[in-house]
């Protein structure tokens, strides 16, 4: 005989296919109560059904956005930092979701161009002997700007690179008299000199004293045409008086 197929009972549901937010699940049942035979008609519609299952808003991790831009250096010259950070908004942590990853800034090293070093001075340098023994003399010392020296457009150092002072500020011993430029005096006259000066020519005994000597009154002692100490040359007219003493 013909017998038409009939549904079995639904099958449980299935897990859903989420755990948590809008998902599906599904059942089926098969077509043997009775089975269809002789001829007869499978059982009409579905063997599956489905149907959305929600299990509650689901735990959402956060996610970094892309890095921003770097910050300037941090120096204009030299070696410095630069910075740059990311939000953790790419989405954001919600509903007991992770916080993201790592960390929210990144730094690194940069350089600019090299910066300019002033000039410094060294320590000075010991003084120079004295220009004189006695009468008053100079010495000086000196110092570098090597301490650094200024490069890459720094600074020249400020100030002086020399410095002087008097020194040997004794009076000088004085010795005998020097002879009297007195024309009476077996004074002659010479050409050793201008002819726009009044010359005399003393003849001294050979001494271990050297000429110096020093305007008194009118009379004006020439040393550098005093040849060995010898030669008296006066301005505009005889000289009439003495001169200091002769010096070691």
């Amino acid at each position: 005989c013909v017998v038409d197929g009939g549904w079995g009972a639904w099958a449980t549901w299935s897990h859903c296919s989420k755990t948590c937010g809008s998902g599906v699940e599904s059942r089926a049942r098969s077509c043997d109560s009775p089975t269809p035979s002789g001829g007869g008609q499978p059982c009409p519609g579905d063997t599956t059904e489905t149907r959305t299952c929600n299990l509650g808003i689901c735990a959402i991790d956060g996610h970094w956005s892309d890095w921003m831009r770097w910050s300037p250096c941090s120096s204009t010259c030299g070696s410095g930092m630069k910075t740059r950070a990311r939000m953790c908004t790419n989405p954001a942590p919600s509903q007991g979701g992770k916080d993201c990853v790592g960390s929210p800034y990144e730094m690194q090293q940069c350089f600019e161009i090299i910066c300019p070093v002033d000039g410094n001075w060294g320590d000075w340098s010991s003084w120079s002997q004295c220009s004189a023994s006695c009468g008053g003399g100079n010495e000086v010392r000196s110092r570098n700007c090597s301490n650094p020296a200024p490069s890459h457009g720094g600074k020249p150092c400020a100030g002086d690179p020399t410095q002087s002072q008097t020194c040997a500020n004794t009076t000088c011993p004085v010795g005998p008299e020097c002879p009297s430029c007195d024309e009476n005096l077996n004074c002659q006259w010479g050409s050793v000199c201008d002819v726009s000066e009044t010359c005399m020519i003393r003849s001294f005994p050979h001494s271990p004293f050297t000429v110096h000597c020093s305007k008194i009154q009118d009379c004006e002692f020439e040393k550098s045409k005093l040849p060995k100490g010898e030669i008296f040359c006066c301005y505009d007219r005889s000289c009439l008086t003495t001169y200091l003493g002769l010096t070691p």
